[in-house]
């Protein structure tokens, strides 16, 4: 039998940086495993939000200084469920038909009242209300005249 030439304290640096090299490998073998792993499945966040669809309704009856309450329908198009969390009015309302006369569609405005209880399955719809008003500052034109409000409703996952 022979003996080992080294020194004790060779031997414990041989021991220790064998000890880190194989460290090193299993690490990487674990970091190449998690980093290149393949998964299937489906999932959702629970904190995105997402705009739906919002069917409106030409509102009519506007005078100056007046308002109409609206009803407007929500459909969750996505495949999971929904919270619907806002709706408001997303751009200038437009002139469906006139009225008495010349009418500026920009002193129409949409305030939100109530949105559906509770979450929107897939494929679900949903009723929110709330109120459209004219100001007092409107040209007695606009008294007649039937107007589109652009809507958006906001939504959680």
């Amino acid at each position: 039998m022979s003996r080992s030439r080294l020194s004790p304290q060779a031997k414990r640096t041989s021991a220790v940086a064998l000890g880190l090299a194989l460290i090193a490998v299993a690490g990487t073998g674990t970091a190449t495993a998690y980093w290149s792993g393949r998964a299937a499945g489906t999932g959702h966040s629970s904190t995105g939000t997402v705009a739906i669809a919002v069917t409106t309704s030409p509102v009519a009856g506007l005078y100056p200084g007046g308002s109409v309450a609206v009803s407007v329908t929500l459909k969750n198009s996505t495949a999971g469920s929904l919270t619907v969390t806002a709706l408001t009015q997303s751009g200038t309302a437009t002139i469906q038909s006139a009225g008495k006369g010349t009418c500026n569609p920009a002193v129409v405005t949409f305030a939100p009242g109530t949105l559906p209880s509770g979450p929107l399955s897939a494929g679900q719809s949903g009723t929110a209300t709330g109120t459209v008003s004219m100001t007092t500052a409107a040209a007695d034109g606009c008294q007649g005249t039937a107007f589109v409000v652009p809507l958006t409703a906001t939504a959680q996952m």
